[in-house]
């Protein structure tokens, strides 16, 4: 491995990391990741004992032309500051660490962090910069980083109506496919032996429930309101996600499993579980298909989520969050059958068009 870091950019949930781990293990080059303290990233950091930077949270799409006047005047001048801190701050990072690449997939310490590329740039510095575009829709942050990078790639044919992505390589969303290896089952059971212990003595087929990294206040208080009739007829693996600030009260049931924060255990619990009910995340979604999972999606209201569950309503079902009352019901009434002649993707293709993404990114840093 080269001295020469690679800084991954993230943005508090697991959205934007979880693409930057997969592309870091395939490059010769340490990986540092940028992002907000006490975020989802800063565990995974700690997780992956990798280098951790600290930048303000900046979210640049928190206005919009809806936001009422007094929000404008009241939080414009506050978020112009912490945008004009993390860049100062990036600056530091960059000319002190003077990394080969930063790479950023829609998190929102790229923009700060791409500008103080550009400013080390202008004084001779070699950074390359490298922008994944996930979803169908491009978000704010990557269309200013996208116009700044040079490197670009996306995955869905939709993204390139932002007129960003003429000239970039279109790849399937990267996962750590080398994690779902049968190889690596072998070690699960010494890894995690309370989730082995806990799926030892089920005979239901197995509920896989998360909101993302971050987690889902929704689902986790459907979950807790609904228990009852969830292990009725599954066996609940529940991850409740490191950033909601309710605690969720105690369930004592034979049959449900709660966990905080699942890195090293996902693919485990991914490849054990027959269903799965989670946000409608590229990352989330990308693992999904290539495991040929069946699953029920609730896209986050008015987000780019939705956009992300019709591109792959062919595959899943789609919950909406606002009849949650009626989740149970829709969800035991269309499993198993309706998830039968599903065709899925090849996971062997996928697995070489990304090689592929992989030995480009390579040549071009």
């Amino acid at each position: 491995m080269h001295s020469k870091p690679i800084f991954l950019l993230a943005g508090r949930t697991g959205g934007p990391i979880t693409p930057l781990l997969a592309i870091s293990a395939h490059l010769p080059y340490r990986p540092f990741i940028v992002g907000v303290g006490g975020g989802y990233e800063q565990q995974v950091a700690q997780k992956k004992t990798y280098p951790f930077l600290s930048l303000p949270a900046t979210k640049l799409s928190s206005l919009s032309f809806k936001s009422s006047r007094w929000q404008i005047l009241w939080e414009l001048p506050w978020q112009s500051l912490r945008l004009l801190l993390a860049i100062a701050l990036s600056c530091v990072y960059v000319f002190q660490h003077q990394p080969k690449a930063v790479l950023g997939a829609g998190g929102f310490t790229s923009v700060p962090m791409v500008v103080a590329v550009r400013l080390f740039r202008l004084l001779g510095g070699k950074t390359k910069i490298i922008i994944h575009q996930q979803d169908p829709l491009v978000g704010t942050t990557n269309k200013i980083a996208l116009r700044l990078a040079d490197v670009r790639s996306y995955v869905f044919d939709a993204s390139r109506r932002s007129g960003l992505l003429e000239k970039a390589y279109q790849t399937p969303n990267p996962l750590p496919t080398a994690a779902y290896d049968a190889t690596e089952e072998k070690t699960w059971a010494k890894k995690f032996p309370k989730i082995t212990e806990f799926l030892k003595n089920q005979s239901k087929p197995v509920l896989l429930v998360f909101g993302g990294g971050s987690g889902a206040k929704i689902i986790n208080e459907w979950v807790v309101a609904k228990i009852n009739s969830l292990t009725e007829h599954f066996a609940v693996i529940h991850l409740t996600g490191v950033l909601q600030e309710n605690s969720l009260p105690e369930i004592e049931e034979l049959d449900y499993f709660r966990l905080e924060f699942a890195l090293a255990e996902m693919p485990y619990l991914l490849k054990k579980a027959n269903l799965v009910v989670c946000r409608a995340g590229l990352g989330s979604i990308s693992e999904l298909l290539y495991l040929q999972k069946s699953a029920f999606l609730v896209p986050l209201k008015g987000s780019h989520q939705e956009a992300n569950a019709k591109e792959v309503s062919q595959y899943f079902h789609v919950l909406d969050q606002n009849q949650s009352s009626s989740w149970v019901s829709t969800i035991v009434e269309h499993y198993p059958t309706s998830f039968e002649n599903i065709a899925w993707p090849d996971s062997k293709e996928y697995e070489k068009r990304l090689q592929d993404y992989y030995d480009f990114l390579q040549q071009s840093i």
